[in-house]
């Protein structure tokens, strides 16, 4: 988990649990998308594990994944397990922005909004969350995004 999110948590008031080697841990997404299927089986079992061994004694906590490019490979991973996984995007709308002070914004903050989280359709949240810090907003228009052909990738039109 990343150290400013992590000061936001605190800030909020927020505990989290945070599973004993965290940073030897992937979403697998690396692996899958290459087709080396043993490195994704192998990292699987080590987030299950880890995951589960976190978990308190007959209660399930949400897992809420920091980088929104690899909760996708976390829900695929975690969700057939029963674990519910959160985006930090999704996480920082609904449960932290209301507990925060409110502070100085920035005059203005332009957002790339990723692939990953126009997919999983968490830019209406980046955008809620920019707005709690900046006075203006600027966002691509959807025109402006475009597909790149044969790849399944997108692209800010420039």
């Amino acid at each position: 988990m990343g150290a400013a999110f992590e000061q936001l948590l605190r800030r909020a008031g927020v505990a989290v649990l945070v599973p004993e080697g965290i940073e030897s841990m992937c979403c697998a997404t690396p692996w899958t998308s290459k087709g080396y299927a043993q490195g994704h089986e192998v990292m699987e079992a080590r987030v299950l594990n880890r995951v589960r061994a976190a978990q308190p004694a007959g209660g399930r906590l949400p897992v809420i994944s920091d980088a929104s490019s690899c909760t996708e490979g976390f829900e695929h991973i975690l969700g057939q397990a029963g674990f519910q996984v959160i985006d930090v995007l999704g996480f920082t709308a609904e449960h932290l922005l209301h507990r925060l002070p409110a502070g100085r914004k920035i005059q203005s903050l332009t957002l790339h909004p990723t692939c990953s989280s126009t997919q999983m359709g968490l830019n209406d949240q980046l955008v809620q969350i920019a707005q709690a810090v900046s006075h203006t907003v600027q966002v691509p228009k959807t025109g402006d995004v475009v597909a790149l052909p044969g790849t399944g990738a997108c692209c800010i039109r420039s």
